[in-house]
């Protein structure tokens, strides 16, 4: 029983850092869709610029 806590504790600090990978992810994830929708607006108001000087 002496390798019980040991064993307990890796086991535990497995699983936190496995979510703590998963809630990184997730993070970034969200990131990286705001930062598509930023560039979009962008690209977006420099299209509309253009458009308007080429008239």
């Amino acid at each position: 029983m002496d390798f019980l806590g040991p064993t307990l504790l890796i086991v535990i600090g497995i699983i936190f850092s496995l979510l703590f990978v998963f809630f990184i992810k997730k993070i970034s994830r969200k990131q990286e869709e705001r930062a598509d929708q930023f560039e979009q607006e962008v690209l977006a108001s420099d299209w509309s610029k253009s458009s308007r000087k080429n008239k």
